[in-house]
């Protein structure tokens, strides 16, 4: 995964996954996916304060109306289901993010807040947390077997 490929469509997935996880009786999500929903989330967003065209403030504030006033927005109302709303997400980030919209010192401070957001190593720190619990494939323990030469040498 690289910084270009972290866009909305990736928070989509995630709300996926998360869909994934509840359907299969998981009560909870990881700290690591709600880590990577809102680093995703955050990134996503400020990025485009920082593209230095004359539109960025209109697309920031589009972006604010889809993903923070839209997706988070209905998230809070279900946060204490164990979904991906977090602290981080609806009390450290939200707040500030729709008021720097409006106010040029708050929109200074969230873009050096978002200095230290990296989505990339949030959402792969997700994915090797997830492939932990998972373990080897099928075919990783074949190929271990074959390496092993435990497999039966009959005929």
């Amino acid at each position: 995964m690289s910084r270009n490929s972290i866009s909305e469509r990736t928070l989509e997935f995630l709300e996926q996954l998360e869909e994934i996880e509840f359907r299969q009786g998981t009560e909870m999500v990881s700290d690591a996916m709600k880590h990577a929903y809102c680093s995703v989330a955050v990134e996503c967003t400020v990025k485009l304060l920082v593209s230095g065209d004359g539109s960025s403030k209109f697309k920031f504030f589009e972006a604010v109306k889809r993903v923070w006033r839209g997706r988070i927005g209905r998230m809070e109302k279900l946060v204490e289901k164990g979904g991906l709303g977090s602290e981080e997400l609806l009390w450290v980030w939200k707040d500030e993010i729709e008021a720097a919209v409006w106010e040029d010192n708050v929109c200074q401070s969230v873009l050096k807040k978002s200095e230290g957001v990296n989505a990339v190593e949030a959402v792969n720190a997700y994915l090797r947390e997830e492939k932990e619990k998972m373990g080897p494939s099928f075919l990783e323990l074949v190929a271990e077997q074959v390496k092993n030469d435990v497999f039966y040498r009959g005929c």
